[in-house]
């Protein structure tokens, strides 16, 4: 079986090798050099500073008119980035009517301050939604289907996100989320929020067995208590999906693939 490090690094490995086969496909010149994406930069009125992004567009997305859905990472530097674009082509190759995924990596410039609640997390969130977003869909065929996806503290922000605006994305992925329980309380006071959502949306939480950031489980149980909470106090067009990845640490790296295949699963179930 393979380890979550050994796991990481094959899906990073596929995700170069899709890239040298479409390379290969257009018969590059020799020298020529391989790439997956795109920087780009937004400069954001609301942070007051310049954005750094890792933008992938679909395999097809030059050939048509075609819109697609939109991938947000958190946490978005070069490495997640592969991981990121990796785990989305494997799906499209092997998953029925999966759809290609514009995949929008954001880079950090002070972690703590954006992605703390206590702190800058609340313009961070304005950002995403009135700047970001808005970025997207004026510069790329999007659909309208947008998926926020953090991990660790990032997961923590993605889920205040989610609080603060029911239905601003469509779906969340939470890799390795925990709470501290003065954390708990914050959160249970923003429950409210949710009895106005009509539309659906997922949620996807995920930690390991073996995370060395959580020794004694505790903000574990803290995040599996106010799942139950957030169970009980939202709509039906909330769906919720937890798992606990035995033998992975940090952040199990399955937790996107699995998410993301989850999410289509239930989207092509409403479908004929």
């Amino acid at each position: 079986m393979l380890t979550s490090r050994s796991t990481a690094g094959a899906f990073a490995l596929f995700s170069l090798l899709l890239c040298v086969t479409a390379a290969r496909s257009n018969s590059p010149a020799d020298g020529e050099a391989v790439s997956c994406g795109t920087y780009r930069r937004i400069h954001s009125n609301i942070l007051r500073e310049d954005r750094v992004l890792l933008i992938r567009l679909p395999v097809n997305y030059g050939t048509g008119d075609k819109r697609y859905p939109v991938l947000y990472k958190l946490d978005g530097y070069k490495d997640v980035f592969l991981e990121t674009v990796g785990t989305i082509e494997y799906l499209v190759d092997k998953v029925d009517r999966f759809p290609d995924y514009i995949v929008v990596a954001i880079e950090n410039t002070d972690r703590n301050r954006d992605l703390f609640p206590e702190r800058g997390a609340g313009d961070y969130d304005r950002f995403l939604k009135e700047e970001l977003t808005p970025f997207v869909d004026t510069n790329y065929r999007t659909s309208g289907f947008r998926v926020l996806c953090g991990q660790s503290l990032s997961s923590v922000f993605a889920l205040y996100s989610f609080l603060r605006e029911p239905g601003a994305f469509n779906g969340y992925v939470l890799s390795r989320f925990g709470l501290s329980s003065e954390r708990a309380s914050l959160f249970e006071k923003e429950l409210k929020n949710l009895t106005a959502l009509r539309k659906t949306s997922y949620l996807y939480v995920a930690n390991g067995t073996r995370d060395s950031y959580d020794e004694d489980g505790t903000r574990t149980k803290h995040c599996l208590r106010f799942l139950d909470l957030l169970q009980k106090a939202s709509p039906p067009s909330v769906l919720i999906k937890y798992r606990l990845y035995d033998g992975e640490g940090h952040v199990p790296y399955p937790t996107l693939y699995d998410a993301l295949k989850w999410m289509q699963t239930l989207e092509n179930a409403k479908r004929p």
